[in-house]
């Protein structure tokens, strides 16, 4: 054999060599894929072994969508119970916050309503009645309801302010009001007729009305058998008293109420205070055109809602319409 012949078999033999050491090398898993995405990859661990790697995303309780068998951890006693005692804190404030509302009637002989007023009334709030000096059953009648209310046939309470003598409208009202307002308890005082001028069932509009206002008119936007004297007499007091109330002598639409003689209205405790404080120069219907401007005079905020109206017997005359013209003319004057 040549020098030459026994390189080449000799390069053979290392070529054979290395091609066999490559195979050894290759894994048995076949030939060479490429990866998919998210595809789980393995590596080394310290100790020589393979293991796989975890997918990020789920908690490896959860692995691609399979419920995990293993029972949750309970959670803290403290954080579960915090829900339920908010919410019971949050009733326990809404209840703290509910309107109280009184009403608050002047009655002098009117044993024909008086009963039906007052027990509507009793559906919705507490009520005091005034009785200004009655000389019929009035008092009588009043006493059986405020019985009836005691003993929880009625879902609210009934009070009587007796007073020996009529003194008119304002100090009926004001006497209420006084009484009210001495409770501590009410938010809301409510002034209506005992005739069944006003509805007693319209007392929810009012409660419901904007509790930013601090008197609440009812505009009497339905009214019922009023004579065209009555509706003059009450749209010239409007025109009378907006200019009044306004801020200036060239300001003839003041604070642009439609109805401001209207005895229907809500007042906030703060105006109550007012009105049950003042020493009154009224001496009949005057008296809601002076409880309005003691009010709006002090800064606070009117409103007005609809109501419905029923004309009936009325004390309103011409003494009284007098004193009516007169007590505006004062409000002009105190600008």
């Amino acid at each position: 054999m040549t020098a030459k012949h026994g390189s080449k078999l000799a390069a053979r033999r290392t070529a054979a060599s290395s091609k066999k050491a490559g195979k050894s090398r290759k894994t048995p898993a076949g030939p060479h894929k490429a990866k998919k995405p998210g595809a789980k990859t393995e590596s080394k661990s310290r100790v020589g072994k393979t293991r796989p790697m975890r997918e990020a995303g789920p908690h490896p309780r959860v692995q691609s969508g399979k419920p995990s068998t293993a029972a949750p951890k309970p959670a803290k006693r403290g954080r579960a119970a915090a829900p339920r005692a908010s919410a019971r804190r949050g009733a326990a404030v809404r209840a703290k916050k509910a309107t109280r509302v009184l009403v608050v009637i002047p009655a002098h002989n009117e044993e024909e309503t008086i009963r039906e007023v007052v027990v509507r009334s009793l559906k919705y709030a507490d009520v005091s009645v005034t009785d200004d000096g009655s000389r019929d059953r009035t008092l009588g009648i009043l006493e059986d309801i405020r019985k009836e209310a005691q003993k929880g046939k009625h879902p609210h309470r009934l009070n009587i302010v007796r007073h020996p003598r009529a003194t008119h409208i304002p100090r009926a009202v004001q006497d209420g009001l006084k009484w009210g307002v001495a409770q501590g308890k009410y938010d809301y005082f409510i002034t209506m007729d005992s005739g069944m001028s006003h509805n007693p069932d319209e007392l929810p509009d009012f409660i419901r009305a904007d509790p930013e206002a601090d008197v609440v008119i009812g505009s009497r936007k339905k009214p019922e058998n009023v004579p065209v004297y009555r509706r003059l007499v009450s749209r010239l007091g409007a025109m009378v008293i907006n200019y009044a109330l306004s801020k200036s002598y060239w300001d003839f639409a003041g604070p642009r109420l439609m109805d401001c003689t209207s005895g229907f209205r809500r007042y906030s405790r703060r105006a109550a205070e007012v009105v049950a404080a003042a020493e009154l120069k009224s001496r009949a219907f005057d008296f809601h055109m002076e409880a309005l401007a003691l009010c709006l005079r002090r800064s606070m905020r009117p409103a007005e809602i609809p109501i419905s109206y029923v004309f009936s017997n009325s004390s309103f005359n011409r003494k009284v319409l007098w004193q009516a013209m007169k007590f505006g003319f004062f409000l002009i004057k105190t600008k």
